[in-house]
């Protein structure tokens, strides 16, 4: 087994020395990872990261044939690399932890606001095949509940799950105004050229509504709404 088979030299690791050249799958992992912390701090859904998750699944599937390869080896007493090993199965669960994580997080949206999701055209242009099927059943199996449980001894027009009597509607829906800390990865531009400036939601001393601009580098507390544009974007990330 060689230090590729692990994607990073173990000199480096013991010398406490970064990699002269960090593998591409390095980007990949990264990119999950924010999107996964995205995916938790937001409160609506995010598009689904298709191909980094695809690339990201080759590799699990590639590591996984590596593990076994060298575990095979070592049951047949060949090679020593017993260390490298563990270093790789290490990285295989912490890999395999970030790939569920991802998910369970969108599938909380999904159990969540299943009516809301299925109704906004937007809202399901973002999410996988698999994760449309996924809701759809979710409702049909959700509605067919309640109305097994209660909604059949109600009165016909009381029986709907998405009504909205005097304005009121009973979909839930996710608060766009909550707070979120947002690091500005680099400068917004607006229509003007200049730096974008956006609403904070606080009120200023003359009682208008504070502005930031939006410059690579800054980190801010602002309402969903004001930035989700531009973390859909890339230019914002969330923290």
């Amino acid at each position: 087994m060689t230090d590729a088979d692990l994607g990073f030299s173990l000199s480096d690791i013991l010398a406490d020395r970064p990699p002269a050249s960090a593998p591409s799958s390095t980007a990949d992992i990264n990119a999950l990872t924010q999107s996964f912390i995205s995916e938790r701090l937001s409160p609506e859904l995010l598009p689904f990261e298709t191909e980094v998750l695809d690339r990201v699944m080759g590799r699990v599937q590639d590591m996984i044939m590596r593990v076994e390869e060298a575990m095979s080896e070592q049951a047949e007493g060949h090679g020593g690399g017993g260390f490298k090993v563990v270093l790789m199965q290490t990285e295989l669960e912490r890999v395999k932890w970030l790939v569920r994580s991802y998910l369970r997080a969108r599938l909380h949206k999904i159990d969540r606001y299943p009516l809301h999701i299925l109704r906004t055209q937007d809202l399901v242009t973002r999410l996988s095949r698999t994760e449309k099927q996924y809701a759809q059943k979710h409702l049909a199996l959700l509605t067919h509940h309640y109305r097994s449980s209660f909604l059949s001894a109600l009165d016909p027009q009381l029986q709907n799950l998405d009504d909205n009597t005097a304005g009121i509607s009973m979909i839930e829906t996710p608060d766009l105004d909550s707070a979120v800390f947002v690091r500005v990865k680099r400068d917004v531009e607006g229509g003007d050229g200049d730096v974008l400036g956006v609403k904070t939601g606080a009120k200023g001393e003359g009682g208008e509504e504070e502005m930031v601009e939006l410059r690579g580098g800054a980190i801010y507390i602002l309402r969903w709404s004001a930035v989700r544009k531009w973390v859909v974007s890339g230019d914002v990330e969330l923290i």
